[in-house]
């Protein structure tokens, strides 16, 4: 696994935005930022070995800035993926490191942070495997008790970020936060991982399995795009899907002070021959 490390920009406090940029064995990438923790590329093969980006976002460091719509950001303390709110860990410059192979990011929220109660330190770990696995692992633990919800906030198109269109994703779920099961807390995240949704797009030959252990599989069409995408004009309307994974965002559960917040999310990226 190799891991790059790119300075993106810096914010009016001065705060640099360092692009990760991890890539497997078979070329296939990652690509992170400590800007909101966000996932902002992941190029992986299709049929015969074309790579392209599926994750939908910005072309600059600048499109990141201020945006509620939050694309590949990290929602918290209390995420709801169908509504993100700007004020909240999504907008914040995280600390960051490597570990061997995977990148860690962390950020202390401050007591009276959006309005919330208590100090609530998190970490997100991304990991991205030789077969395109990408897992997204959360941390977290609060000097009081309070409510937590952290969700990875990535939007998806399998036929490239620059189809334009996101025809022939077939779901087989609605639109909106749907639970898959009750929450098992305690434990390795990894034991209690739930397949949550499986599509395909049979025009470029890419698939996507997302297992986690939380609640809900939360699902949107994106909102028409109000700035520059990467590939340039701004997306329009249902142009790609937002696939986030999240405790019910309606009741939250309550992290007792002290205890360890530890869930999962599983992304994997398949192509045919």
């Amino acid at each position: 696994m190799e891991i790059e490390q790119n300075i993106w920009g810096f914010t009016p406090e001065g705060e640099a935005a360092v692009v990760y940029t991890m890539r497997n064995a078979t070329g296939a990438e990652v690509r992170l930022t400590n800007l909101g923790a966000a996932l902002i590329g992941v190029t992986v093969p299709g049929r015969g070995g074309r790579m392209d980006d599926v994750a939908l976002g910005y072309g600059t460091f600048g499109g990141y800035m201020h945006d509620p719509a939050a694309p590949g950001k990290v929602l918290g303390r209390c995420a709801d993926p169908l509504d993100p709110a700007y004020d909240g860990l999504q907008s914040r410059i995280w600390n960051a490191r490597v570990e061997t192979d995977r990148v860690v990011f962390a950020y202390t929220s401050p007591d009276g942070e959006a309005g919330r109660a208590g100090e609530l330190g998190v970490e997100v770990v991304y990991d991205w495997s030789d077969g395109c696995d990408l897992e997204v692992t959360y941390f977290a633990r609060g000097n009081a008790d309070m409510p937590v919800n952290l969700a990875c906030n990535p939007w998806f198109n399998l036929a490239g970020e620059a189809a334009g269109t996101n025809g022939g994703h077939d779901t087989g779920l609605p639109e909106g936060c749907t639970p898959v099961g009750g929450h098992a807390a305690g434990g390795d995240p990894g034991t209690r991982l739930r397949e949550m949704l499986a599509v395909c797009h049979p025009g470029s030959g890419r698939s996507l399995e997302v297992r986690s252990s939380q609640q809900c599989i939360c699902l949107k069409k994106i909102p028409e795009g109000r700035k520059p995408s990467k590939s340039g004009p701004p997306y329009a309307a249902g142009g790609g899907l937002a696939i986030a994974c999240c405790d019910r965002p309606d009741t939250p559960r309550v992290l007792p002070a002290g205890e360890t917040y530890h869930e999962k999310t599983v992304y994997s990226f398949r192509n045919e021959p």
